[in-house]
Formats: C-alpha cells, sequence, structure tokens
C-alpha cells in the first residue's frame, strides 16, 4: 500500500484546516502495508494518541481536541478512539471527522459489492488492500471491533464513558464511493447512542474527493469547509 500511502499526500489538507480551523496539526507517519500488516499501523497510531493525551500541552501547548482520517486513516482514526476509550477513560474529544472510512473490513456491505463503477477505488482494488493489510485472516476476526469498528458495540460504550457518551463526529462521502454504506451505517450507529453525529452525503463524488483541486470539484471545497466549520463550532 505504500505507493498510494504516503503521509504526505495530506498536507495541503492538513494546511488548510491548520490555517481555517486555527488548530496545530500533528499527522502520523503509521507503519504501511504490507511490508508491516496488521496491527502494526493501528499500534502506531495507539502510541501517537496515548503521547499527545499525556503531553500534548506540553508539546504542543494545548490539549488534544480532534482526531480524524480518509480513507485508511479514518479507518485508524476509528481504532484509535476506541482504545483510548480503554487505555484514557477519562479522556474526552472535541469531535472527531471521518471522511469516505472504511469501518467494515468484511468487505461485504452491499455498497462494496454492487459498486462497479471504476472511480479512484474499486472492490478488486480493495481486496487486494485489505489482503496486505489482513493477510489470510480469519471471516470471524474480521468482525472484531479491533479489525472493524463497525461491528464495536458503540451504546455499551457510550454508557461506560466518563464523559457523558460519545464525542459530535463528522461524517463525509460521494455518493460515487465504495465506502459509502460505511459512512451511512456508523454514522447510524452514533446517533443511535444519543451523540451528535453529522452526515454529509456529496452527490457525484468519488474517494477521496476532499483531496482534489477546488477549482476542478465543488464537492472537494465543500467538503474542505464542512471540516473547518465542523471543528471550529466545537473548540
Amino acid at each position: 500500500m505504500a505507493e498510494v500511502g504516503f503521509c504526505n499526500r495530506q498536507d495541503m489538507l492538513l494546511k488548510f484546516i491548520a490555517d481555517n480551523a486555527s488548530l496545530t496539526v500533528v499527522s502520523v507517519g503509521y507503519r504501511l502495508a504490507p511490508e508491516y500488516p496488521f496491527p502494526a499501523g493501528p499500534n502506531d497510531c495507539y502510541d501517537v494518541a496515548e503521547f499527545l493525551v499525556d503531553h500534548g500541552a506540553r508539546k504542543f501547548g494545548s490539549d488534544l481536541k480532534f482526531a480524524g482520517g480518509e480513507s485508511a486513516g479514518g479507518h485508524l482514526t476509528a481504532l484509535a478512539f476506541l482504545h483510548l476509550l480503554h487505555a484514557r477513560p477519562s479522556f474526552q474529544f472535541h469531535g472527531l471527522v471521518f471522511a469516505y472510512s472504511a469501518f467494515d473490513l468484511t468487505n461485504s456491505l452491499p455498497q462494496t459489492r454492487i459498486f462497479s463503477k471504476d472511480l479512484v477505488l474499486t472492490r478488486p482494488t480493495m481486496e487486494k488492500y485489505y489482503e496486505a493489510f489482513l493477510p489470510k485472516a480469519d471471516p470471524e476476526f474480521l468482525r472484531d471491533p479491533s479489525v472493524s469498528p463497525l461491528f464495536a458495540d458503540l451504546r455499551s460504550l457510550a454508557t461506560r464513558s466518563s464523559k457523558q457518551g460519545l464525542p459530535p463526529a463528522l461524517f463525509l462521502c460521494g455518493t460515487q464511493d465504495l465506502l459509502l454504506d460505511d459512512t451511512v451505517l456508523m454514522s447510524a450507529k452514533w446517533q443511535m447512542t444519543g451523540a451528535e453525529a453529522v452526515t454529509k452525503i456529496y452527490p457525484g463524488a468519488p474517494h477521496g474527493f476532499t483531496l482534489f483541486d477546488a477549482q476542478a470539484s465543488d464537492a472537494a471545497e465543500e467538503g474542505r469547509n464542512h471540516m473547518t466549520e465542523f471543528l471550529t463550532s466545537k473548540l
């Protein structure tokens, strides 16, 4: 996955967020499959999340307030959030941002099975990535919340949270995206706990649209603006 996973590809989006939401942004260069399969990447994110909870104020002048990611980064954001619920139970995010994220790695949701357009992300591509990330994984293991956060018991976790439930979350996805069902179902589960879930669906937008040039895609500019508006509203 290294050929599509360079962390500096997000630099322009992260700069936009930093400039327009007045935030200090930390990007995690986690280890990539196939050289480093599961759980290497998630473990790297857990380490950084714990460090920022424990030392963010001293290191960067502010406590950790938000986490977010796109695609695989959104998947890792969800896993890191679930990890912190147990590892740092007194901590609570101000908000989370999930852009066209993968929440179900069983690859069995309707949209992943029927989506046939050759737009950025296809089912064969997803199968290739999942096999690299989780080689020869047992189907039952793929349903474990530590792999597929869609299977987490969010209602129970919200009840046990010491900070009055789950934090607010923003979910974004285009209609021409293999992961549309992941977004819709996870945002619905979030709302079912009583937490705030803002869901933005962009007609005609494909996977990765928030990284596109604003002049080439109205959805790109709208998505980025929705991110910064959400973040600033939760400061």
